[in-house]
Formats: structure tokens, sequence, C-alpha cells
């Protein structure tokens, strides 16, 4: 296990080097690390999971953490839960041992302050509801939406627009309404639902890294992007996006406790104005890194090194630093 591969040093400025943990089969992680040898950042890989379990002491005595038998002094980290590995195997086992990962490292985290990560002061509020009442509140369009599990309104909704559904927990892909009606009979009722208008084409994501914001647009004839792996992912510069779109993100964000986000918008087909979605507060990044020569990995490399950038500052990526 390479877990403490020597890498240049990239002077940067930080304490000691950047940790990037998570799991093995996590491919934006892979994505992240790749970039870091590339440009020279000094770092260390903590991958768990399928493919083995590094050692791991936390000796709050002394307050020494080690890895694989050496002190490491991480001076910012990367954490990503890993998800993946339960996924794969299936077996409870994976899911707590993932578990333990992200609880140990993230507590090593909290009680290191000194140490930079992405979204320390997050609440944690990742109730969707909540985040789209938010972002009503600052201005960010939202579609028609309703929350509940009342199916005779909405089967009347349905008989003036063209609806669709997701858990209101998140968890699962966007689905026609009438998919959710039938399971919700046949299983004899379902818990509250996030119900609104079916959008359309195009679809962007957005992301703010540290004040950083770069934009892509998601090409999918499905419902739900995330559902196939043809989507084509695009780079669109951002002097493409309305700047209300990162204006909002940004106030959001502000309002969450997040420096490091991705936002889906989709469009209206009656006005063609991006409407908001949802917010991720660990978002994947390895297929846009793959369409934007790492441009994803390369904000937060420079926020984990750097800090946030001033918001009077926040940089327009022209879509020339997006060509891969």
């Amino acid at each position: 296990m390479d877990s403490l591969a020597p890498t240049p040093p990239a002077g940067n400025g930080l304490s000691g080097p950047i940790l990037i943990a998570g799991g093995d089969t996590d491919y934006s992680l892979h994505s992240l690390r790749r970039q870091a040898l590339t440009r020279g950042f000094d770092h260390i890989a903590l991958f768990s999971g399928a493919g083995g379990q590094p050692t791991l002491t936390w000796d709050m005595e002394r307050d020494r953490l080690e890895l694989d038998g050496r002190e490491i002094r991480p001076g910012a980290c990367f954490i990503r839960p890993d998800v993946f590995t339960f996924q794969a195997d299936k077996k409870p086992e994976s899911a707590r041992r993932a578990a333990a990962w992200y609880t140990a490292i993230a507590g090593w985290l909290l009680v290191h302050p000194e140490v930079r990560i992405l979204n320390r002061h997050f609440g944690h509020h990742n109730n969707k509801p909540y985040q789209l009442h938010v972002a009503r509140r600052v201005g960010l369009e939202v579609p028609f939406t309703r929350i509940t599990n009342d199916l005779g309104a909405v089967e009347r909704w349905a008989g003036e627009r063209a609806l669709v559904a997701k858990p209101v927990q998140g968890g699962a892909h966007c689905r026609e309404l009438g998919e959710w009606v039938e399971a919700a009979r046949e299983a004899g009722g379902l818990g509250p639902l996030i119900v609104q208008n079916r959008l359309a084409q195009p679809e962007l994501r957005l992301y703010n890294i540290g004040g950083r914001f770069i934009a892509f647009d998601m090409r999918s004839e499905l419902l739900d992007y995330r559902a196939t792996n043809d989507t084509r992912i695009v780079p669109r510069a951002l002097d493409d996006v309305p700047r209300e779109l990162c204006d909002g993100l940004a106030a959001l964000m502000e309002i969450l406790g997040m420096d490091f986000g991705a936002a889906d918008f989709k469009t209206d087909p009656e006005t063609g104005r991006l409407l908001f979605l949802e917010i991720n507060s660990s978002p994947m990044f390895y297929g846009f890194d793959l369409n934007s020569a790492g441009a994803v990995s390369d904000a937060i490399l420079d926020t984990l090194a750097s800090g946030p950038v001033p918001v009077a500052a926040r940089p327009r990526v022209p879509a020339a630093a997006l060509a891969a």
C-alpha cells in the first residue's frame, strides 16, 4: 500500500502535507491525488476499503497521529465518506468499517482547528426542504414544489402540469411521478416526497470551491443525468452563467456554513430560466475533472493551500482554462 508515497514539496505555506482520505475505490479522491502529484503538492493518501486497511493510531495523551506506523502531521485534509465499498459488496461490515474510518479522521479534525478543511463550519444542514427554502430566501428560483404523501392531491396537480418526485431525504434518483404513485399503491403508502414540476435541458452543475466558481452543462436524454454513464459533461464559461446564480449560490452557502459544494440547476420549459434543484456538500467530481483538465481538483487544492478567495476577488474561470 502506498499510503505514504512521497511527493515533491509544493512550497504552499501549509504547516504539513494535505491528507486525502476516504475509500480506495472513490474515483474523485484518485482524481484529486493525481492532480496533487501533477502539481507537486505534498500530500498523504489514506485509502481504505476492498483493497485493504492501513493501520491508524491516534494517541490522545501525546496527540500523536500514526498511519502505517509513522507519525503524520497534516496541515490540511480533504475527506469523503466511503460509500462505494458497501455499494459493491453489500456487506454490512463494509459500511460499519467505512463509518469507523470517517468518524476517526473527522474526530481528529474536529479537535485540530488549525488544520485546513473544507466546510469546517458547515452545520450539516443536509435537509433538502430546508435548503430549498433558504435558496428561495436568497433569491434563487426553485421549481413548483410540494412536500407531500397525499396521492389524491398529487394526482390533481398532475392534471395541471407534468410532475416528478424524489425522496425528501435524498439518496435516490428523480423519477416520473407516476412511478412513485404506482410504487405507493403497491407498498400501501409512502412517506413524504419532494414533488416538483418536470424541468428540461439544459442542465447546469455549478461548483463553488472557496469562492471559485466552475460550471458544467450536463447533457442527457434521461430525466436524472446520474442514472446513466452516457451523460455528456461540457465545461461552461462563467460568462455564460447568469450572475444571479453565482451570487445566489454564494449567499446560500454562506448561510449553510459551506465553502465547498455543487448546486444543480435545470431549465424551466415555460420561461427558459435555470431553476435551483439541490446542493451537495460532498459532491463527486471525477467526471467533471476528466472534462476540464482537473479544474475541480485544482480549486480544492488551491483552497486548502491558500484559503478561500476574498469575495471581491472571486475569479470567473474562462472557457480556455477548462479545456481538456
